[in-house]
């Protein structure tokens, strides 16, 4: 997962845990947010500094991370 978003351009946090941090490479994280969730794709922002431009995102079963790429590759 980190490596298709990083080739997508997004800047991720390593991370050994069942979450990752994501920092959207063109629009603010708040406005990915947004959008995610109107697709019914819940993922945490949390609007603390340091943190104000990520998302935090739960890995879930590969038929949920499907649905969360094609947010990304068919848009």
């Amino acid at each position: 997962m980190t490596e298709n978003l990083r080739d997508a351009g997004f800047h991720v946090i390593d991370s050994s845990a069942n979450f990752l941090m994501m920092s959207p490479p063109v629009i603010r994280a708040k406005m990915l947010y947004e959008a995610l969730r109107e697709r019914n794709i819940f993922v945490r922002f949390i609007p603390k500094p340091r943190i104000d431009n990520y998302l935090r995102v739960t890995i879930g079963t590969d038929e949920e991370m499907d649905i969360f790429y094609d947010c990304f590759w068919t848009s």
